[in-house]
């Protein structure tokens, strides 16, 4: 019943089942969401937002909609400097899209694209890093009975019980993950911590509270992973795009000294 009332006011609104709204009977499809999110230099596509993203978007589109009409309204478009604009526009557009064009004449070979993975591997491997969990609190007496509770205890016992009390103890943002700070490499944490964390052996917990700025931390250690080599599989579209760049900037370079040395080019004194 539902369904057909929908179908109903679709057709009374002449408004398709994959458009997003109908503004004064301007129809807002979901190629306008997908080329905002591409102007704003998203990757991502209507199939991938959240539903308040989704939100969010259609409100902008809305209102672009309305301002739209307000413009015209004022006839804007018919001024000089919104000609002139336009016009400048028009030929970014054209060169831009004649830059593309040139661009996808170019090719990165395999071969190209292994020797340059061979030569910069220290480019593709993943440094050293630890798996840790926290537990953060503000004074030291509360920390020393959080280890007190933790200390004899063993494998999933010991990250269980760590992982509950982090939930409900814990100060800091990661709590509702169970202390989780997800993998870290030395650079990437407080070297005080740092140089403590990397001294605990997975799947157990550092005796003693350490203190930082922020308050006293708990630290429980998942795992630790060795640095290693990304194949090149995983990277091989990364290379080829910086290949392409590279070749495009020579090959670019080259065509516009030919294109000057042909044109005929005044430039005042």
């Amino acid at each position: 019943m539902y369904k057909l009332i929908l179908i109903f006011l679709l057709l009374v609104l002449n408004v398709n089942a994959e458009d997003i709204a109908v503004v004064n009977g301007k129809v807002i499809t979901t190629d306008d969401v997908n080329y905002l999110m591409r102007q704003n230099g998203s990757l991502a596509n209507l199939a991938n937002l959240s539903n308040a993203e989704k939100l969010a978007i259609r409100e902008r589109l809305i209102e672009k909609a309305l301002f739209l009409e307000a413009a015209k309204k004022t006839k804007i478009e018919q001024s000089p400097q919104f000609i002139t604009n336009l016009a400048r526009l028009k030929d970014d557009l054209l060169v831009d899209m004649w830059l593309k064009n040139q661009m996808n004449f170019l090719i990165v070979s395999d071969g190209e694209a292994r020797d340059f993975y061979d030569k910069n591997k220290a480019k593709f491997t993943e440094p050293t890093r630890i798996h840790p969990r926290q537990i953060l609190v503000d004074n030291q007496p509360q920390a020393n009975n959080i280890i007190v509770a933790l200390k004899n205890l063993k494998g999933e016992m010991l990250r269980n019980t760590f992982i509950a009390i982090a939930n409900y103890y814990s100060i800091d943002k990661a709590r509702s993950n169970g202390g989780d700070m997800g993998l870290m490499s030395k650079d990437q944490m407080n070297p005080s911590f740092a140089s403590i964390a990397w001294s605990i052996p997975s799947k157990s917990i550092y005796k003693k509270p350490i203190k930082t700025n922020l308050g006293y931390h708990i630290v429980y250690v998942e795992e630790k992973l060795e640095h290693k080599l990304i194949p090149f599989e995983l990277v091989k579209q990364d290379i080829v795009a910086t290949l392409k760049q590279k070749q495009f900037a020579i090959y670019l370079s080259q065509v516009a000294k030919d294109m000057k040395s042909k044109a005929k080019i005044i430039v005042p004194r």
